[in-house]
């Protein structure tokens, strides 16, 4: 993030225009008489009687105005004011919201802003008639360096705030480096107030929550308290423009708990070089959360390309909004030389983000019931094709905010059918309502296709259920089968943690109020009641191996092509089919689906061209999100 310099405006140099009005009854020659004595000359004759507009040169105005009023055939002179709409001086330089020819002078072309005006305009029926447009009455909680509160873009814009960082009381938000305020302008700063910019929302209210310190860095556990804060309190959506390497079970455990909130995060700036990295392969905290509650995003500039610092990945970038030269608010006394016009540009995929948030908020008063999940669907769908971001992004697209905000007025929203805040094509289980599971399916800690709440034995695989004996306990946990009952409480040696102590736990052992059972049998750092996968070790949100590919297999004949997956435990597999065109990688295909009790996936496709061709695979379980596994073949 850096900044430019603001463009001063130009002093007016055209000719002054003056309204005066003349007794009745002059000749031609009078009137133009008075016109000569003070220097002035006729542009045009109202239709009020007696009234015309005449034109001084600039320098001479005053002189011109007091001559007309001394002239006693004057009724009056005033100024022909211009009046405007309660613009924003600087909307001009907003090229990101909209397409003015300044556009140009920054170097971009005509189609590479979201059309915010367009979604202004939209309307929907209210209990008193149309309503506009505008994100009224939706919340966004910015997370960030603080706000400045004062501010005369953001006056009356913040609805709360609240200090995470030890530096100072709870409530002071001041922001310290202008980044919090800078993107919060971006989101909602006051619209037609003859002030400054407009923000995206100009009608959404903040959430001030102040996780990053002076310094623009802030630790895991404040900015994850400042999450759970943000859903706790009602915020629908939140805008975290902040990022960094490696990943974060802490923020994964405050996202995964507030699942009907997005979150906003920027993709990140590149390394130390200013050149954009490649998300895919590597651990960058939040964008490659594996929640669906999360969207992650990129800058794009004034030409419509990917911005060079900023970071991509064809399978944990979103989408791309504009993040080069943006223009915002900053607070009084954070940059010298701007503290009687605070406004600054700044570059940076944090000022991308809240592009997207404040189209959120937009979408979010056209329905105030849309799930998280569903938002970002339609703000992945919505985005423009762009070949630039084809191979950098999920979408391959930069944000629409008009097209998103149509489609949600419009009735095309990605069904939930059990409504569990994961949409049907996300859904492994789109008939069974499964809150907090990231592929929509009922948890399942044995992996055998029986969810817990439904299984016989939940510890030990049974897809068939056996219950020989009938005593409701599966064969798969049965004394008989599983072990030898030492201790006579109803488990077999091999499912009893306690196996010489008689216990009347769900694992055989003596339920202890003072000090929980800690047994962690694989090893892999979590206790058995919190790990899905006790005997299995592993590092993951929920302690079970992640999925993995098996097997890969493509074949193609007759422009059609067939990707068959298999995988080593049951999975949400996606699966997409990108054709090589020039030097990158184009989506045509794409679908998500659950495994198969064989633990297998398969995706069709027709009517493709001759070429190169590649499936990228990637298995999402409760567990978290694999990498993405490739496999080329050619059409012929």
């Amino acid at each position: 993030m850096f900044a430019l310099v603001l463009p001063t405006r130009a002093a007016a140099a055209e000719p002054a225009r003056i309204i005066l009005k003349r007794d009745g009854g002059l000749s031609g020659a009078e009137r133009r008489d008075i016109r000569a004595d003070a220097g002035v000359r006729l542009i045009e004759t109202l239709s009020v009687p007696r009234t015309e507009v005449v034109a001084a040169p600039a320098r001479d105005a005053a002189g011109a105005l007091r001559d007309l009023r001394a002239d006693r055939d004057v009724v009056y002179a005033e100024i022909d004011h211009r009046r405007t709409a309660n613009a924003d001086p600087y909307w001009a330089w907003m090229w990101g919201l909209n397409n003015p020819g300044t556009n140009r002078f920054l170097g971009g072309t005509e189609d590479a802003d979201i059309d915010a005006p367009e979604a202004w305009e939209l309307t929907f029926e209210g209990a008193e008639g149309p309503v506009a447009i505008s994100g009224s009455g939706v919340i966004v909680a910015v997370v960030d360096s603080g706000i400045d509160v004062t501010h005369q873009d953001l006056g009356g814009q913040v609805a709360s705030q609240r200090n995470f960082v030890d530096d100072r009381g709870a409530t002071d938000v001041t922001d310290g480096t202008g980044h919090g305020t800078h993107v919060s302008g971006t989101i909602a700063a006051v619209r037609d107030n003859d002030t400054g910019i407009v923000g995206v929302a100009p009608a959404a209210k903040l959430m001030a929550l102040r996780a990053l310190g002076d310094d623009g860095g802030g630790f895991d556990s404040d900015i994850a308290e400042a999450f759970r804060y943000a859903g706790a309190h009602g915020a629908r959506i939140v805008n975290a423009s902040l990022g960094g390497s490696g990943a974060s079970h802490t923020l994964d455990a405050a996202i995964s708990a507030y699942p009907n909130t997005l979150f906003v995060v920027s993709a990140g700036n590149g390394g130390g070089d200013e050149v954009g990295d490649d998300n895919d392969a590597a651990d960058v905290w939040p964008c490659n959360s594996p929640y669906p509650n999360v969207i992650c995003v990129g800058a794009s500039d004034p030409r419509d390309e990917r911005a060079t610092f900023s970071n991509y990945g064809a399978e944990t970038v979103d989408l791309f909004a504009p993040g080069v030269k943006i223009l915002s608010t900053i607070p009084f006394d954070t940059i010298a030389g701007f503290e009687e016009d605070p406004y600054v540009f700044f570059d940076g995929t944090s000022q991308a983000a809240p592009h997207v948030s404040g189209v959120a908020a937009l979408m979010l008063q056209a329905d105030p019931l849309l799930s998280a999940q569903q938002l970002r669907e339609i703000l992945v769908d919505a985005a423009d094709d762009k070949p630039a971001f084809e191979s950098y992004s999920v979408s391959g697209g930069r944000l629409n905010a008009a097209t998103a905000v149509a489609t949600v007025l419009e009735g095309g929203i990605p069904r939930d059918s059990d409504g569990d805040g994961v949409v049907d094509a996300a859904d492994a289980c789109p008939a069974v309502a499964a809150p907090g599971q990231s592929n929509g399916c009922p948890l399942d800690r044995d992996s055998d296709g029986r969810p817990d709440a439904d299984d016989n034995c939940d510890v030990n695989a049974n897809p068939t259920q056996a219950d020989a004996d009938r005593d409701g306990i599966g064969d798969a946990c049965d004394p008989t089968p599983r072990g030898p009952d030492i201790d006579h409480d109803g488990k077999g040696s091999l499912d009893d943690r306690c196996p010489t102590v008689y216990g009347t736990d769900p694992y055989g052992c003596p339920i202890v109020v003072s000090a929980p059972v800690s047994t962690d049998r694989d090893h892999d750092g979590r206790i058995d009641r919190a790990d899905a996968c006790p005997n299995e070790p592993a590092h993951s949100n929920d302690g079970c191996p992640l999925p993995a590919v098996t097997a890969l297999a493509t074949k193609s004949r007759k422009r059609r092509a067939k990707v068959t997956v298999r995988t080593s435990r049951a999975a949400t597999v996606r699966i997409t089919v990108q054709r090589k065109r020039g030097k990158r990688w184009r989506r045509v295909a794409r679908k998500t689906l659950a495994t198969s009790p064989t633990l297998r996936a398969r995706l069709k496709t027709k009517r493709l061209h001759r070429g190169r061709y590649r499936a990228v695979v990637v298995l999402s379980s409760n567990a978290g999100r694999a990498r993405a596994v490739r496999r080329g073949f050619r059409v012929r």
